[in-house]
């Protein structure tokens, strides 16, 4: 028996248009927030995220030698958020939100397909609008607000993302 699960476009655009909507509204205050609290140890004061310059040299700085050496990904998408907008907080805060919004997506996509495997054939008649249900609990609830609205808590939300 195969899942019933369906990748079609408009299956997958939906949620995540309703996602990028939603979430875009619902932290659009937080786009002027300046760095606060560790944004300055981790981002404005840490001269290998405000380098100019993107070479391999500065890519291998921000992977070992950063403030936070153990969290490259991060810093390197602090780096390149620099590279792109400089010290403009709404770029960072914007790229925040869109990691937010991805794993909404992807915790949707996962729950989806849960309810859809074969062995829980038959027990749910609205998987699609049960795994949408679950995601955007998760996505619009409180405790995600540190996560998303400070800049430095990317750290957080990649590894939500990526353990999702």
């Amino acid at each position: 028996m195969t899942p019933r699960f369906s990748t079609t476009l408009p299956a997958a655009v939906l949620p995540l248009l309703l996602f990028s909507v939603l979430l875009g509204l619902l932290y659009s205050n937080t786009y002027d927030v300046p760095f606060i609290f560790d944004d300055f140890h981790n981002i404005v004061n840490n001269p290998f995220v405000t380098s100019d310059d993107l070479s391999w040299k500065t890519f291998k700085r921000l992977t070992f030698a950063s403030p936070s050496r153990w969290r490259w990904l991060p810093n390197i998408t602090f780096g390149l958020n620099y590279h792109v907008g400089g010290l403009d907080v709404s770029g960072f805060h914007l790229v925040n939100i869109a990691i937010h919004v991805m794993t909404a997506f992807f915790l949707y996509l996962l729950a989806r397909l849960t309810l859809e495997l074969p062995v829980m054939a038959g027990r749910y008649a609205k998987t699609t609008e049960i795994a949408l249900a679950a995601a955007l609990l998760w996505a619009v609830h409180p405790l995600q607000t540190n996560g998303v609205t400070y800049i430095v808590q990317r750290m957080t939300s990649m590894a939500a993302m990526f353990s999702i």
